[in-house]
């Protein structure tokens, strides 16, 4: 969360609508590590989370906070 929202200065979220996948760093490092080890030449991997959207992260973390998202 940044600073500036944690002080209730953010205006507005640019790109609230924007997709995001909900994933930890130490998942996705041991996911790569299983593709760079098991993984065949040529297939595809997907490794991501929950979705969400940029703004449902912002208010998440908020509440978290105790402060009102930005509008």
């Amino acid at each position: 969360m940044s600073p500036e929202m944690l002080l209730g200065r953010l205006p507005a979220v640019a790109s609230a609508t924007l997709g995001v996948s909900w994933t930890h760093v130490d998942d996705l490092a041991g996911g790569i590590v299983r593709v760079l080890l098991r993984a065949a030449p040529g297939e595809d991997w997907n490794l991501g989370g929950e979705t969400g959207t940029l703004g449902q992260g912002v208010e998440a973390a908020c509440r978290a906070a105790g402060r009102r998202p930005p509008r």
